[in-house]
């Protein structure tokens, strides 16, 4: 209890009164120890913004502290004005978002040498030269105290300042610049996550110079899509004309699912050195190129129309049309080359009479379709037809007992190709949503994605606290309030079930549907892609890929909030399990292909395994370990991508084998030892064909069952 006794002469004692003393509570920066009745200013390095508070709260990660209730963010550290960053009530501990370009957020700024300071100088002395990180006018900060630079020697060791230091004299002490927590001047918005008017992010969230004008910047957009569809195109013309064994493009997939694995690890929470940090960000532009060469930020931010659309929400509308593009661009380029093929088909003379193909047509009646297909079109060239598929189905199609006219072969001919042409459309769609399929699922659950930004005390209740909470990917967005849940529900809910779950399900109905007809030339030129490389009790496997994907997705975005230790365990144990599936199953049809999917599989794993070193904060002071953990990681996936590209120029090299003949450039494929099997294949195969013609009959010594490719 406190007793507040005086003495006042003229006032009678058998009168009584009340007097009511309101005591002041501390003053901001100060807190009143438990048993005590004195208010203690916070040390440096700590603070308080509580007037009850009974004890000073630690400096948030991120924050630069210098005693009472000053606290600002340092250089590449932001935080909502008014809150102290991101508080867990569970251990009262607080951080400040860290920016993902450094130089984008700008604060206080901690020079790189030490400082001698004595008390009562008007000067303080560095270490070394100051060089540019100082200049004149800038508030040096020395163990919380603040002064204003006024000159530098020449040397730059000398820093004379306005006043006096006041403060116990140091040897080699930190210091601080003072600077206004804002954004660089080429960003805007909550976390500076955004570009100024005129500036679009590249892929490493920089924020560069727009075009100067709308065409230009179109442009651009164009040339990120054509990247993709010429990787597209690549991918569509060698399944085109692959045949059920050929794995070109199986090498291709597993590579780009191993870029896409290893680009994720970037976001995973795991503090990675600068340089295997530069190494993601690269494959992170090869694995989801669809993301990053497609930068719609000039065409959003520098050209977009005044709305009450969120700039996120167009850009995820941008997106969206990704996978609807992927099913317009084929039909459109497939319908307009199908018109032309039959135009210019109509027009043609082919010159055809009874005695031109009699003799054909009269093999046919005692050979396999197989074998005379063979027989075909080794033999048809004598007929001087645009296509000797023509024959095939004419003579499948019509009555045997009268011979097929030009025109008949020209309409059936035509038939055919449009046939050819259709599946052609579904195998360009599959490959298309194949590429964008890892991007667009990642940024439709980044729309679910809400991180803390910071806290403050309700206004109209003291004694509650408002947690602010904003999209991750475009922190100006506020979550869980009646916007958020209006676009989530109407856009991005819909486009989840759409693409996310829709294009795997659809996949894996497609595929249960022709199970038994994997062997069929019409399903494999349609679905091949997601078949072809499996043996056929594992037809669905590439679903089960699709799903890794998914769940890497799911562990960068939703687990890497909660810490980088259980996001690395997650991704390691996640790994492990689909390379104990992949070893236990073999899925692939050549061991090459099960060798080079368990290898990136491996590589994954170790990194994993090598990413729960850098998370340990000792390894921080031996340089040399954590060079060698660099290493380690390097080689491993070095020695993966020397594989990988082996093996694809040894098959690239096998398919274009008759081309490099002629111009005799076999010295790389005799390394590869793929010579002489060709070579034997083609004799066997042209004399195989002689016999049947020279025979007229059959020749039941079949060629290896399986579909066989056609061009367009």
């Amino acid at each position: 209890s406190t007793s507040i006794v005086f003495d006042a002469g003229g006032i009678s004692q058998e009168n009584h009164g009340k007097v009511a003393v309101t005591a002041a509570g501390c003053e901001p920066g100060q807190v009143l120890p438990e048993g005590t009745a004195v208010c203690v200013t916070c040390p440096y390095g700590e603070y308080s913004w509580e007037n009850d508070a009974t004890e000073c709260t630690s400096c948030p990660d991120g924050a630069a502290c210098w005693g009472g209730d000053r606290l600002k963010a340092k250089k590449g550290y932001w935080r909502l004005n008014g809150t102290s960053g991101r508080c867990d009530s569970w251990d009262s501990t607080c951080d400040l978002y860290e920016c993902h370009v450094e130089e984008a957020c700008e604060g206080v700024k901690t020079l790189g040498m030490r400082f001698q300071a004595t008390k009562g100088a008007t000067f303080v002395k560095a270490k070394s030269s100051v060089g540019d990180e100082l200049e004149v006018n800038d508030i040096l900060i020395i163990y919380g105290e603040r002064l204003l630079v006024t000159g530098i020697s020449n040397d730059g060791k000398t820093i004379d300042v306005n006043g006096t230091y006041t403060g116990a004299s140091l040897s080699g002490a930190t210091a601080q610049v003072d600077y206004e927590e804002q954004c660089h001047k080429y960003y805007e918005g909550n976390g500076c996550r955004k570009c100024i008017m005129g500036y679009g992010s590249n892929f490493s969230g920089e924020c560069k110079k727009c075009p100067g004008d709308l065409g230009l910047a179109t442009f651009i957009v164009i040339l990120g899509i054509l990247g993709l569809v010429t990787v597209a195109l690549i991918l569509v013309y060698f399944q085109v004309h692959a045949t059920r064994d050929s794995v070109i493009t199986i090498y291709v997939k597993i590579t780009v699912s191993y870029f896409q694995m290893m680009a994720l690890l970037s976001s995973f929470g795991i503090d990675w050195p600068d340089s295997i940090e530069d190494a993601f960000s690269w494959l992170d532009l090869v694995g989801f190129f669809g993301d990053q060469l497609i930068s719609v930020d000039c065409l959003v931010n520098q050209y977009s129309f005044e709305s009450s659309v969120p700039q996120f929400y167009a850009k995820f509308i941008c997106f969206m049309l990704i996978p609807v593009a992927c099913i317009l661009v084929p039909g459109i380029f497939w319908w307009f080359y199908h018109h032309h093929r039959r135009v210019a088909i109509e027009h043609e003379d082919w010159h055809l009479t009874r005695e031109d193909f009699l003799g054909i047509y009269e093999a046919w009646d005692e050979i396999d379709a197989e074998s005379a297909a063979a027989l075909i079109r080794e033999q048809g060239h004598k007929l001087d037809l645009p296509s000797t598929q023509a024959m095939i189905v004419a003579m499948e199609k019509d009555n045997k007992n009268t011979v097929p006219t030009a025109e008949d072969f020209k309409r059936f001919f035509i038939m055919q190709k449009g046939k050819n042409h259709l599946d052609f459309f579904v195998t360009s769609t599959i490959i298309l949503l194949f590429i964008c399929y890892s991007n667009i699922t990642r940024y439709i659950v980044k729309a679910f994605t809400c991180e803390k930004l910071g806290a403050t005390v309700k206004e109209d209740d003291p004694t509650q606290t408002e947690t602010f909470y904003y999209l991750e990917e475009d922190l100006d967005v506020r979550c869980f309030n009646q916007t958020y849940f209006l676009w989530t529900g109407l856009l991005v809910f819909p486009c989840f079930c759409l693409f996310v779950v829709g294009i795997p399900t659809l996949g894996s109905y497609l595929m249960y549907g022709v199970q038994d007809k994997l062997e069929n030339k019409h399903v494999f030129q349609m679905y091949g892609f997601l078949y072809k490389g499996f043996q056929d009790q594992f037809y669905y496997w590439e679903m089960v890929i699709m799903l890794r994907k998914v769940v890497f997705v799911f562990i960068s975005v939703f687990v890497s909030h909660i810490g980088g230790v259980l996001t690395a365990l997650s991704g390691f144990f996640v790994t492990s399990f689909f390379l104990v599936l992949q070893k236990a199953a073999n899925p692939y049809i050549t061991q090459k292909l099960n060798r080079l999917e368990t290898l990136a599989l491996l590589c994954v794993v170790a990194t994993y395994l090598c990413g729960l070193f850098f998370l340990d904060d000792n390894l921080a002071g031996y340089a040399h370990l954590r060079l060698f953990f660099v290493v380690v990681v390097f080689l491993l996936n070095g020695l993966y991508l020397f594989f990988a590209g082996w093996l694809l120029a040894c098959e690239v090299a096998l398919v274009e084998l008759p081309r490099l003949r002629k111009k005799g450039k076999l010295k790389f494929l005799d390394k590869c030892g793929l010579v002489l099997k060709s070579e034997g294949a083609d004799q066997q195969r042209e004399g195989r064909a002689d016999d049947l013609w020279r025979r007229g009959g059959p020749n039941r010594a079949r060629a290896r069952p399986g579909p066989k490719g056609g061009g367009g």
